[in-house]
């Protein structure tokens, strides 16, 4: 497809793709995303279909504002060594987000996330609205505090109001 060798991001069984979006548009129910470089400037995505990534030693970095990976209505399985997602920075960035009906098993990895554009703190993994996150293993950080803490595993059990929709 003109794609010179080593400009592949991801595969999903031995089809490659330029972009991670394009394989997780291409993956099926129950497929696994195997990241074959670093992802930087992610846009993110929202999950609605049980995957597996598997980082290896890569990561995917989020850009600004981004929520990397947003899970809803889906079981997603996150396989790391010492690749995962970093959140990015400069806005209201989310490493991992589990909503209604999500539910996320991490199984090693590295998640963190940077300050937004205030130097405020972030959420590296944010779990509302009921979603579900079992941690088997992994190193979690985040870069800035919010009020003096530093917001690693945040849950609400309900959506706030201004986020609604």
């Amino acid at each position: 497809n003109g794609v010179k060798e080593g400009k592949y991001v991801a595969k999903v069984g031995s089809t490659k793709y330029e972009t991670l979006a394009e394989a997780i548009a291409a993956a099926n129910a129950g497929d696994t995303i195997t990241l074959l470089a670093n992802v930087a400037e992610f846009e993110g995505a929202v999950i609605t279909k049980n995957l597996t990534f598997d980082f290896g030693d890569y990561t995917i970095t989020g850009k600004a504002g981004a929520t990397v990976l947003h899970v809803k209505n889906a079981k997603v399985t996150l396989n790391g060594k010492t690749g995962g997602i970093d959140g990015g920075a400069g806005g209201d960035n989310i490493a991992v987000r589990a909503d209604t009906g999500a539910e996320v098993i991490i199984n090693g990895g590295v998640y963190t996330v940077g300050a937004d554009a205030k130097g405020l703190g972030n959420s590296t993994v944010y779990v509302t609205d009921n979603g579900k996150v079992t941690i088997n293993g992994g190193t979690f950080s985040s870069k800035a505090a919010y009020n003096g803490k530093y917001y690693v595993l945040n849950v609400l059990p309900r959506r706030l109001p201004s986020e609604a929709a």
